[in-house]
Parts: structure tokens; C-alpha cells; sequence
């Protein structure tokens, strides 16, 4: 009985021994943790939050930016060409297919027939009129106004520029009635037919 009291004596110094040794090595467990807690600075989150104020910064702010860039608001003008064109009832005269077959009786070239060198060319809005292999006397621009299928003939309104001198032009209103006659081989041609009433005949 005494050996095993003197035993758990034993164990007992023995424990009581341990947990001394223990303690000591927690504390310092212990404060090498507080340590480090108390050198940790909290972090801060960089947060922004928007109000009203703010907003209305933030479009002050685009405002001044829009304002240095130049915009060009000035209108878009497509027909910016020349529009002074004194052919203004070229499209007056509606172009059936029955008034197209007569007016392209009217196109080509025509021989004065007391004259055989001088002649007269037709073509859609221009009329030329000259000496034939030598100088152009005129340089007209016209538009049909009336067509008569029943009489067989046109009435053309243009602009005709007489060229005399190389250096010198001048351009005259005109209006001119012109006949078709023996089956489309000759035309009278009354120029000035308002007032003057120059007549020709010309030949194919």
C-alpha cells in the first residue's frame, strides 16, 4: 500500500510539474498575438458616395468639356450649283409617244436649199447653224414649248449666241416655228415667228 501511495505522489509532482512549464509558454503564445493585433491598423475602404451635389458636379464638369469642342451646325445646302437656267419650260411640253416620233423628225442635219453649203443641225435642246467643213455662225440652246401633231410642226423658245468674231458673243432670245413637211425631207423653219416671221426651207 505504501509503494503505491508513494507512486501516485510521484505522478502527482510529476503533473503539477508540466502544467508550470505550460503556462509560461501560452502566455507568451498570448502576447506575441496581442502584439500583432496592436501593430494592425484597421483598413479603410476608399469609398465614394454620390449624392446630388455630386451629380451635378459631374455634369458641370461635361458641360465645360462639351463646350471646348466646335461643332459645325451650319445647314447642309445640296443644291448648291448654278441654277440661272433661262431654259425654264424645257419640261413643258408633255412627250407622248406619238409627239416623239414627230419631234425626232425634226432631229439631224439640214441643207438651206439656196444655199447648199450652209446648213442647220438640230439636236435635243441645241441647235447649230453654219457653213458646212467651214465657221459656225450660231450656237442656240431651246426648249420645245408647243407640239401640233395635227399641223405637223414645233415651237422651240432658246437663247442663240451669234459668233461673227472669235472674241465676240452675244446671245439673243429667240422663238421658232418649224414645219415638217414631204414625208420628214423638208422643214420650214420661221424664225422669229412672233414678229419677223423669217421664213427658210431646208433640205435632207
Amino acid at each position: 500500500m505504501r509503494s503505491i501511495h508513494l507512486i501516485l505522489i510521484i505522478m502527482v509532482f510529476i503533473v503539477a510539474g508540466c502544467n508550470q512549464n505550460t503556462i509560461p509558454e501560452n502566455n507568451k503564445v498570448n502576447e506575441m498575438t496581442n502584439e500583432i493585433s496592436k501593430s494592425e491598423e484597421p483598413f479603410e475602404q476608399n469609398s465614394v458616395e454620390l449624392d446630388d451635389n455630386n451629380i451635378d458636379e459631374i455634369d458641370e464638369d461635361n458641360n465645360k468639356a462639351s463646350d471646348g469642342i466646335e461643332t459645325d451646325d451650319t445647314p447642309v445646302d445640296y443644291d448648291s450649283g448654278n441654277n440661272d437656267d433661262k431654259n425654264t419650260d424645257r419640261n413643258i411640253v408633255e412627250m407622248t409617244s406619238e409627239n416623239i416620233l414627230l419631234v425626232n423628225k425634226f432631229f439631224g442635219v439640214w441643207t438651206y436649199i439656196d444655199e447648199e453649203d450652209v446648213f442647220i443641225e438640230l439636236q435635243d435642246g441645241i441647235e447649230l447653224m453654219g457653213i458646212k467643213e467651214g465657221d459656225l455662225w450660231s450656237h442656240s440652246k431651246f426648249s420645245i414649248t408647243e407640239i401640233n401633231t395635227l399641223e405637223q410642226f414645233i415651237v422651240i423658245h432658246g437663247y442663240r449666241i451669234d459668233m461673227p468674231y472669235e472674241d465676240e458673243y452675244e446671245e439673243k432670245e429667240f422663238y421658232s416655228k418649224i414645219y415638217v413637211k414631204n414625208d420628214g425631207n423638208e422643214i420650214l423653219y420661221i424664225n422669229d415667228y412672233l414678229d419677223k416671221k423669217v421664213e427658210s426651207i431646208w433640205v435632207k
